[in-house]
């Protein structure tokens, strides 16, 4: 696997913004702010969309919806990074290497849950039915665009980060993949066991797939193929949350740890043990690039960075 970083024969961030302490300034504002960021996505998106409804229908009114959430996270996050943490602005909007890591990502994503969804169907927990072409397919994508993108930025490209930078990664990866699993909790599927399942299935997938790059490309395609794969192709609820149906009308049957219940095909121990020995290989390889930080690395930058600015 070819995973390169974007800022590599670079001056290191430290030599190019010698004021800039790691992972940026003011780190719980940025943590307010990623939230505000998130939420009034959603809430923009949600209006652009209302307001253009009744001119366009569904499934363009859906459409439109995720695009501008997608859009407006990342112009978000963009505004965020200029104002408090311009080091990682540039790493993360440098413009080399960023198809290669969305296209790398999805990948990914929609081959695990492809491999997943075949031994269910092997087993006799997932049939597909009626396939054709539809709306479903699209809304499917545009679904796996928007939670991709908005969900990306607010818990890798601003939580983790910051996390990261500060505290080093062992605390980060283990913070956010328990903060993104209980992200879902809510969802109507999904509940405590839900929550945990994100949190061993993608939790630490995601996260690592952000440190190895330090920014967010590669994460945003596996999250987009993970979910695009359940919702586009199989035609399954994602997370908890019903999405339609896809290329296929999806059925799941037989006992949950098998077909995930309620919670879709992420609630099989199928998918959770994919994820998880996913995550594990990211996690080997970004230790042996030396891109996991330690608490102790992290710590003495941190200071070192403080006494700079006193």
């Amino acid at each position: 696997m070819t995973i390169s970083h974007p800022d590599k024969g670079h001056p290191t961030v430290a030599e190019s913004h010698p004021q800039e302490q790691p992972g940026g300034r003011l780190p719980p504002v940025q943590a307010l702010l990623g939230i505000v960021v998130f939420l009034g996505a959603q809430v923009l998106a949600g209006l652009a969309a209302a307001g253009v409804g009744p001119l366009i229908k569904e499934p363009g009114t859906t459409t439109l919806f995720f695009a501008a959430y997608a859009a407006l996270s990342l112009l978000g996050l963009a505004a965020l990074l200029r104002g408090l943490a311009r080091a990682d602005l540039r790493v993360t909007f440098a413009r080399a290497g960023i198809a290669r890591e969305v296209g790398l990502g999805t990948l990914i994503g929609a081959g695990l849950i492809g491999v997943g969804g075949l031994v269910m169907f092997a087993a006799g927990a997932y049939r597909g039915t009626d396939p054709s072409l539809n709306a479903g397919i699209l809304l499917g994508l545009m679904l796996a665009v928007g939670t991709a993108v908005g969900e990306e930025v607010l818990f890798r490209g601003v939580l983790l980060r910051v996390l990261n930078a500060r505290f080093g990664s062992s605390v980060a990866v283990a913070a956010l993949s328990v903060l993104f699993g209980l992200a879902h909790v809510g969802n109507a599927g999904a509940g405590v066991l839900g929550a945990v399942a994100i949190a061993i299935s993608a939790g630490l997938l995601l996260n690592v797939a952000y440190l190895l790059t330090g920014r967010l490309w590669l994460a945003i395609g596996i999250h987009f193929g993970w979910n695009a794969m359940q919702s586009a192709f199989f035609g399954t609820d994602v997370s908890g949350t019903g999405s339609g149906r896809g290329l296929f009308a999806g059925h799941l049957s037989g006992p949950g740890w098998l077909s995930g219940g309620a919670m879709g095909m992420e609630g099989s121990w199928v998918i959770m043990a994919l994820g998880l020995g996913a995550g594990i290989a990211l996690t080997v390889l970004a230790v042996r690039r030396g891109r996991w930080r330690s608490w102790s690395t992290a710590r003495a930058e941190t200071a070192q960075a403080k006494a700079g600015l006193a």
